[in-house]
């Protein structure tokens, strides 16, 4: 006798490897958010991901923001 499993409906649970935490909220002025979207689209990323990229590239370096 075999024992056949039934899926459960809904969305498979994510990989808590890939969660995302709460994201960070920015207030720019509009020359400062031009600037950023020319670079976001240059990029090919989505503002998200691009945002993501430079937050972390520079969280990772040895330059100090001041």
């Amino acid at each position: 006798m075999s024992v056949i499993k039934v899926k459960k409906a809904g969305r498979p649970k994510a990989d808590p490897a890939q969660e995302r935490a709460p994201g960070v909220s920015v207030r720019l002025n509009a020359g400062e958010m031009k600037q950023i979207q020319a670079a976001i689209k240059t990029s090919g990323l989505t503002q998200s991901e691009w945002t993501r990229k430079a937050l972390l590239s520079v969280a990772s370096s040895d330059k100090r923001i001041t």
